[in-house]
């Protein structure tokens, strides 16, 4: 019998930890904030390395254009336009980077190409390392209540 009320404890006492871990499971939003975040900042390094050094370079009549305006060659980060307007956002349930730009579109699409580029700063260079990064940010703030 007493082996029965220790077990009936234990029992109990994990009820409530699990109680507590779906808790903090279904209201993720703050470890989704970082996530979001991250994503951001994995975004902006796109922009900043040219796609780790994979997208195509500029045609030569772009840079003459440029060096007739006095711009430089950065690709997509001339204006500060493009490269500035990456934005996170999240709920309990996911989260995002996302731009606001719509010339953007013409970058990022997969449609065929004959004039631009494929550069896609959303196309991440290790989106493998990103997924786990995030999964353990969420498993943080599921199992210990910080992210």
């Amino acid at each position: 019998m007493a082996d029965r009320i220790v077990e009936l404890l234990i029992g109990q006492s994990a009820v409530h930890v699990l109680d507590d871990l779906r808790a903090r499971g279904e209201r993720a939003g703050p470890a989704m904030a970082i996530v979001a975040e991250m994503l951001v900042t994995r975004v902006d390094d796109e922009y900043e390395t040219a796609g780790h050094g994979t997208w195509d370079p500029l045609a030569e009549s772009t840079l003459r254009k440029r060096r007739r305006k006095g711009r430089g060659a950065q690709i997509l980060k001339d204006t500060g336009r493009a490269a500035g307007s990456t934005h996170g956002e999240h709920s309990d349930e996911h989260a995002a980077a996302y731009t606001d730009v719509a010339y953007m579109i013409f970058h990022a699409s997969s449609a065929p190409r004959r004039i631009i580029p494929y550069r896609n700063p959303f196309d991440l260079a290790s989106p493998d390392d990103v997924a786990e990064e995030a999964a353990q940010t969420i498993v943080d703030w599921v199992a210990h209540g910080r992210a």
